[in-house]
C-alpha cells in the first residue's frame, strides 16, 4: 500500500508536520520550500505540480536548482525527475542491479513496478498521460555494456495511443550511436504498432523471443528480458543490465 501513495498518512497532525519541515536550502527571501510526503517531493502547502519541468522552473525563477529525485505530480502520479546539467527529464524506466528481472506481465507493465530507488518502470499508464497526442515528447534510451560503454538511441519526437489500443507508439527523428547503426534497421519498423507481453503478445514475438516491447520486424528490435534490455541486431542479440529510459514532453522545450 505505501508503494501506491508514498506511505502518507491521513492523520491530520502528521499532515501538518510534513508541510512545515523542509530538508532543502532556502534561498534567502523566498519561500520555495520542498517537502517529502513519503519518499517523495512536493512543494510546502501540499502543492503538486504536474510535470518535471513545471518542478525546475519553480525553483529557477529563485535561481535554485532542485534536488534530482522523486516527485508527486498532479493527479496522484510519482515521477523521478533528473534535474543534472540544469535539466528537466523524466526518468521514465532505469535498470541499475543485474539480478532483477524486467520480463513482467501486461498488467505490471502498464500500472508499474519499482525494486529499489534505481530499478524500476513508472507504467504505461503514466507514460501515455504524459506523452499523448496533443503532448508528443522526445525520448532517450541509454544503456551500458561491459567496461561500461554506453550507447544512445533518440527518439525526436514520440506519443503513444490509448490503452485499449495496446498504446500504440508513433515517432519520428530517430538517432542511434553509430557503433550499433544496424539495429536502426529494426526499430525504424516499431511505428505504429502495439506494446506486446508474454501473456498478452500482440505481435507474436513476445512469446518467440522473450521480453516486452513494440511489434517488431521479424521479431528482431528491442525488448526488456530476464537478461536486461536487448537489442537483435544483425549478428545476435546483445543485453545490456545497465540502462534508463528518459523523456520530456516537446511542448515543455518550446516553452
Amino acid at each position: 500500500k505505501e508503494e501506491e501513495n508514498g506511505g502518507a498518512s491521513n492523520n491530520n497532525e502528521y499532515e501538518e508536520a510534513l508541510q512545515n519541515y523542509c530538508n532543502c536550502e532556502k534561498p534567502s527571501g523566498y519561500d520555495t520550500y520542498y517537502v517529502r510526503v513519503g519518499d517523495s517531493y512536493q512543494l510546502k502547502g501540499g502543492i503538486r505540480l504536474d510535470t518535471c519541468y513545471d518542478y525546475y522552473q519553480h525553483a529557477y525563477q529563485y535561481n535554485y536548482i532542485p534536488e534530482s529525485g522523486w516527485y508527486w505530480a498532479k493527479g496522484g502520479w510519482k515521477l523521478y525527475c533528473d534535474f543534472s546539467g540544469y535539466n528537466y527529464w523524466m526518468t521514465f524506466a532505469r535498470s541499475s542491479d543485474s539480478n532483477y528481472n524486467y520480463e513482467k506481465t501486461w498488467f505490471q507493465y502498464n500500472n508499474g513496478f519499482r525494486y529499489t530507488n534505481d530499478s524500476y518502470w513508472l507504467g504505461l499508464k503514466t507514460l501515455r498521460y504524459y506523452c499523448n497526442s496533443d503532448y508528443p515528447c522526445q525520448l532517450w534510451i541509454h544503456y551500458c555494456g561491459e567496461y561500461e560503454y554506453c550507447y544512445d538511441i533518440y527518439l525526436a519526437t514520440f506519443w503513444l495511443g490509448p490503452e485499449a489500443a495496446h498504446y500504440l507508439l508513433y515517432w519520428s527523428g530517430l538517432q542511434i550511436s553509430w557503433e550499433q547503426r544496424s539495429a536502426a534497421e529494426y526499430l525504424v519498423n516499431q511505428d505504429g504498432k502495439q506494446w506486446s507481453s508474454p501473456n498478452d503478445d500482440t505481435s507474436g514475438c513476445a512469446e518467440q523471443n522473450g521480453g516486452s516491447w513494440y511489434g517488431r520486424n521479424q521479431c528482431n528490435g528491442l525488448r526488456f528480458t530476464s537478461d536486461g534490455l536487448c537489442i537483435d541486431l544483425s549478428d545476435g542479440a546483445q543485453c545490456y543490465k545497465k540502462w534508463w529510459i528518459k523523456v520530456k514532453r516537446y511542448t515543455d522545450i518550446l516553452k
